[in-house]
């Protein structure tokens, strides 16, 4: 809740191009589309960068993922049994 309310302030994202990077395991992907990322990004107007829609093709996935981070004002994991 904290993390959620501490974003709605425009000047938290300045110079930033997503409140969060979020990383989890490919067996959640199902449960990250169809809830976790409609949850954060329209009941909570949250700008999350996902992978499938934020990565730049061409670019590695190592590239990709720490230009993500640094865009990023936090990181979320998704630990599940099949993240860890």
């Amino acid at each position: 809740h904290h993390a959620i309310t501490s974003q709605r302030k425009a000047e938290d994202l300045e110079g930033l191009r997503f409140h969060a990077f979020v990383s989890y395991s490919q067996k959640n992907a199902d449960w990250v589309k169809s809830q976790f990322l409609p949850k954060l990004e329209g009941d909570y107007c949250l700008r999350v960068c996902h992978h499938e829609r934020d990565f730049i093709p061409g670019k590695t996935i190592v590239q990709n993922i720490l230009r993500c981070i640094e865009q990023s004002r936090r990181c979320v994991f998704v630990l599940s049994s099949h993240f860890v």
